[in-house]
Order: structure tokens, then C-alpha cells, then sequence
């Protein structure tokens, strides 16, 4: 499965494009996804693994979803990005 994620208006590039891209978590509020972005330098393609958070967008969804408590599971995420760093 792809996944492309393109920005708002009239622009026709993809933002994020994830190839084996998987859903993790559906909410009310939106879902995750994760995958492979592939960038390319003329023959070598270097593979980077993504996550994006996406939430309902039209008519009446204009606005961001409103900030709800963060989960334990995503708390832990942000505790593993940290010590990455």
C-alpha cells in the first residue's frame, strides 16, 4: 500500500510519499500511519521509515482536532524519539 500526503490548495507535489506504508491506530480523531520514504540521488535510493499523524480534513473539518491527553503509548513513543537523539 502507498500512502501520499498532499498539502492543502492547488499544489500538485505530495509532501510525504510512504511506500509499504501500514495503518497502526484508527481514532476519532484521525490515524497513524507508518511506512518507507524513498529519496533518490541520481541511481541510489536511500530508505527512510516515516510516521505521519492524519486526521479528517472537509467540509466542517477545517480546524486542527482539538489537543486530548496524550496516551501512554504515545508518551513512550516520544520517550524512545528522545533517547535516539
Amino acid at each position: 500500500m502507498t500512502a501520499i500526503l498532499m498539502p492543502l490548495g492547488n499544489h500538485t507535489m505530495p509532501q510525504v510519499e510512504l511506500f509499504s506504508a501500514r495503518i497502526v491506530k484508527v481514532e476519532t480523531r484521525g490515524m497513524l500511519i507508518t511506512g518507507e520514504e524513498e529519496e533518490w540521488e541520481r541511481k541510489v535510493c536511500r530508505k527512510y521509515e516515516q510516521t505521519i499523524w492524519a486526521w479528517p480534513h472537509g467540509p466542517g473539518r477545517e480546524d486542527k482536532p482539538k489537543h486530548e491527553p496524550m496516551s501512554t503509548q504515545a508518551r513512550d513513543f516520544l520517550a524512545e524519539l528522545e533517547t535516539l537523539a
